[in-house]
C-alpha cells in the first residue's frame, strides 16, 4: 500500500434515527488522516446525518441494506433471506468496483459487510456497539463477528467482558467527546427563562432518546422520592422518541400527569443546544435499566462540567470516577437513584469539586488524538 491511500468502506444501516452510534462514526471518519485514508460511508436511509458528510466532503451512498431485526420468529427470518443476500451481493460489488481495502462495518447487527468482505478477500473490521442478553441471537452474532473480521472494535471493557471475554482479537477503541464537529454545542436562551422555571431552582436532567431501556420511567419514578423531600429541584427530559415506539413517550407524560408533576417533571423534546442545556444543569442523571454499551451523554455531560449520575453497568464505570466524577448506582433501582440525587444535593461542596476537575479528567481519559493514532495503526497492520 506504499504510496496509496488505504480506501476504507464504513457500513452503518441503523440510521433509521440519529442516534449515538450515527455521531460516533462520523467523528472517526472525520479525523481519519486525508492524506493516508480515502473513506466512503455507506448508509442505508438518507439523514440529516449526511450534510456533516457533505460539510467535510466525505462520500456517501445511501442503499437499502440489510438492518438485521432481532426477532424469534423463523418466518421472519426467512424473508430476510433475499434481502441479505442482495445486500452481500451489492457490498461486495462495491469493494470491488471501488477497489476498498478494508472494510469497518459500524454495528454487531451490520454483519453483511464482514461476510462480503472475507468473500472478496479484504480486510474487515467491525464495531461492537452493544450488549446483548444471553441467548441464541446473541451466540449466532457473536460467532458471525468471530468468523468474519481480522479485527474486532468494542467500545467499553463492559462489552468486551459481556459479549467476547474469550476472544483475543478483540480491541477496547473508547469513544471520544466532540460536541463541536457534530454540532451539539449551539448557544440557546436561559432555558429556565424559556421554561418559566425559577431561577432559584435546581435543575437535574436526563438527556437521550426516549425509548424503554433507556430508563425515562425509572429517572420519574427517582424524581417522585427526591420531590417529597426537595422543592428546589426541577426535572428536564430531553431527547425525542423513536420512531415507531411513540407510546413510551405518550405513557412518561400520562405518569406526569397522573402524579400532578408537570410543574417539576418537564419534557423538552428533541433538541439541538445540547452542550448550553448541559451548562445550565445542577446534575445530570443516566437512567438505563439494561447495561449501556458506552453512552455519549455521560461524556457530555462531564465534558461540560456537570457531575452525572449512572447506573453501575456496562461500560458507564468506564465514564464515571465514583465520587471524583460523579456517582454510581444499582442499575434499575429507582430508591438507590433517588438517594445518591438526594446525596449531592446535599452535598455542595462534592458536587462543585466534581464539577470543577470532570472535563479535564475525560479529555485526558479520552483523548482523541490518541485514539485516533491507535486505530490508524490498526488500519496500517491489517493492510501493511
Amino acid at each position: 500500500m506504499k504510496n496509496k491511500k488505504i480506501k476504507i468502506l464504513f457500513i452503518h444501516a441503523n440510521n433509521y434515527d440519529i442516534g449515538g452510534s450515527d455521531y460516533c462514526l462520523f467523528k472517526m471518519v472525520k479525523e481519519l488522516d486525508s492524506s493516508k485514508y480515502e473513506p466512503i460511508v455507506l448508509l442505508r436511509i438518507k439523514t440529516d446525518i449526511i450534510k456533516l458528510y457533505k460539510k467535510n466532503d466525505i462520500p456517501v451512498i445511501v442503499k437499502p441494506i440489510l438492518r438485521f431485526q432481532k426477532t424469534k420468529s423463523i418466518i421472519k427470518l426467512l424473508l430476510l433471506l433475499p434481502h441479505f443476500i442482495y445486500s452481500i451481493t451489492y457490498i461486495s460489488y462495491l469493494i470491488k468496483k471501488l477497489k476498498i481495502n478494508i472494510v469497518h462495518s459500524n454495528d454487531l447487527l451490520d454483519f453483511t459487510g464482514s461476510i462480503a468482505a472475507t468473500l472478496t478477500g479484504v480486510r474487515a473490521v467491525q464495531h461492537i456497539r452493544m450488549i446483548l442478553p444471553d441467548g441464541v441471537i446473541k451466540k449466532i452474532l457473536v460467532s458471525i463477528a468471530k468468523k468474519f473480521n481480522d479485527k474486532i472494535l468494542v467500545v467499553s471493557k463492559g462489552v468486551k467482558n459481556n459479549m467476547f471475554s474469550n476472544c483475543d482479537n478483540v480491541f477496547v477503541f473508547y469513544d471520544w467527546i466532540d460536541m463541536e464537529s457534530v454540532e451539539h454545542s449551539n448557544k440557546t436562551s436561559n432555558i429556565k427563562e424559556e421554561l418559566g422555571i425559577d431561577s432559584n431552582m435546581k435543575l437535574i436532567g436526563c438527556v437521550g432518546r426516549l425509548e424503554e431501556w433507556k430508563g425515562q420511567h425509572l429517572f420519574i419514578e427517582a424524581a417522585t422520592m427526591v420531590i417529597k423531600k426537595r422543592v428546589d429541584v426541577v426535572f428536564l427530559l430531553v431527547g425525542g422518541s423513536v420512531k415507531g415506539k411513540e407510546n413510551y413517550e405518550l405513557n412518561l407524560q400520562d405518569t406526569v400527569k397522573k402524579l400532578s408533576l408537570e410543574e417539576k417533571v418537564l419534557f423538552l423534546g428533541e433538541r439541538r443546544d445540547i452542550s448550553s442545556i448541559f451548562k445550565q444543569l445542577y446534575l445530570s442523571v443516566h437512567c438505563s435499566i439494561l447495561p449501556d454499551p458506552f453512552p455519549g451523554v455521560v461524556l457530555e455531560s462531564l465534558y461540560n462540567g456537570i457531575p452525572v449520575i449512572g447506573a453501575n453497568a456496562g461500560g458507564v464505570p468506564e465514564e464515571i470516577e465514583d465520587m471524583y466524577t460523579g456517582l454510581l448506582y444499582k442499575m434499575g433501582s429507582a430508591t438507590d437513584l433517588a438517594n445518591k440525587i438526594l446525596f449531592l444535593l446535599d452535598n455542595i461542596k462534592l458536587r462543585n469539586a466534581m464539577s470543577n476537575i470532570s472535563k479535564e479528567t475525560i479529555l485526558k481519559k479520552f483523548d482523541k488524538q490518541r485514539l485516533i493514532i491507535q486505530l490508524e495503526e490498526i488500519y496500517d497492520k491489517l493492510v501493511g
